[in-house]
């Protein structure tokens, strides 16, 4: 079993970059800095969690880390990698977040994944041969320099608010609405965007109140929101098990890569043609379910304890009741959160040795939904 080949997973956030250069130990990918750390923060890297005294401020951040903070745990990143914009990450509580950041053929790509919580960003003027965005369930936000927040609910509406420049937020169907100071954007969770004009001095304020009213909103609608996302997780889970099973069967070539990694050595160019094509499917439909069954999960855990105080309990089908599935997510939450870190592990490995570029550097932008995006103005 490929588990095997991997250490202790721990639940975290994560900060994946593919670098052009990689090709050597993860030593040689720094990418960034931990410039502050509070509270309960994790760092995942090649499958396993990083000892509690490895995280700390001054702690270097490597192609591909996760990191994930807690109820009580907040941190600041600064991205220092030479063909990167510089950039600075402040983390809120509650926050599930990845970065990635590729060099291929002189251009410099860096991406954040937002999978839950709240991120501020300052970043530094892009040149011409850079770009950065950040990507929600839904939505990808392209910058261009400039400092802004991205805030998500357990329901899954997002908003974006921008206190100097402007941030271009782009829906599913090719339409763009802008966020600069005086305008907020938000993407409702049905699919619905609207800009709202708030002075740049009250948007901490209305940060707090957004925040505060879709709490509320997901307390008055707890069953709803857990019957929902049960059936995506569902359908989700069983494509990840189906295409994780594939990737398992290519083991020999997992196994061995691994076993390069930890050396510091790849195989030469006909085997590594072979190994990649081998695997190069089932990673990009991996990767694809894997981009949106992290963001059911993590809101399930989430919905799970607002279950726990209460809300939403019931039946989600004649069989099924909130109670009877939260036990069985519990019981999975080892094997499901272990199968995940080996993705973005297997992943790595084949950036590596791909001139830094995975099979889906660039196909995770949109998925189709099931309504149509509609603007609304306020």
């Amino acid at each position: 079993m490929m588990e095997a080949f991997v250490r202790k997973a721990v639940f975290v956030v994560f900060l994946p970059f593919l670098l052009a250069s990689s090709g050597g130990p993860a030593g040689q990918e720094k990418i960034g800095d931990t410039v502050f750390l509070e509270g309960d923060v994790g760092i995942l890297r090649d499958g396993a969690a990083l000892a509690a005294d490895a995280v700390v401020i001054g702690a270097p951040i490597e192609n591909f880390d996760l990191i994930k903070t807690g109820d009580d745990g907040s941190a600041q990143v600064t991205v220092n990698f030479p063909r990167a914009p510089a950039s600075t990450v402040t983390v809120s509580p509650g926050t599930q977040f990845t970065f990635e950041l590729s060099v291929l053929q002189g251009h410099t790509r860096s991406s954040i994944n937002l999978i839950s919580g709240s991120l501020s960003l300052k970043v530094s003027k892009l040149g011409a041969d850079q770009d950065m965005d950040v990507q929600t369930e839904n939505t990808v936000l392209g910058v261009r320099g400039t400092e802004f927040s991205v805030s998500t609910s357990d329901a899954g509406d997002v908003l974006v608010t921008c206190s100097t420049g402007a941030v271009a937020c782009a829906a599913e169907n090719g339409t763009e609405y802008q966020a600069s100071p005086g305008t907020v954007v938000e993407n409702q969770a049905e699919g619905a965007f609207r800009t709202i004009p708030v002075a740049a001095t009250d948007l901490d304020t209305f940060r707090r109140t957004w925040a505060e009213q879709r709490r509320a909103a997901v307390r008055a609608n707890a069953l709803r929101l857990i019957q929902q996302n049960v059936a995506r997780y569902q359908q989700l889970r069983a494509a990840f098990d189906r295409d994780y099973a594939a990737l398992q069967r290519q083991e020999s070539v997992i196994s061995r890569w691994m076993d390069q990694d930890r050396r510091g050595t790849m195989g030469n160019a006909s085997e590594l043609g072979r190994e990649k094509t081998a695997v190069a499917g089932t990673i990009l439909r991996l990767r694809r379910t894997q981009f949106l069954l992290e963001r059911v999960y993590y809101r399930l855990l989430r919905l799970r304890r607002l279950h726990d105080e209460g809300y939403g309990r019931g039946s989600i089908s004649a069989s099924l009741t909130t109670d009877q599935f939260f036990d069985q997510l519990q019981r999975e939450r080892s094997g499901v959160e272990l199968r995940m870190a080996n993705v973005r592990y297997v992943v790595r490995l084949y950036a590596r040795r791909n001139g830094g570029e995975d099979p889906t550097s660039y196909s995770l932008r949109f998925r189709p939904r099931e309504r149509p995006v509609q603007e609304k103005q306020k």
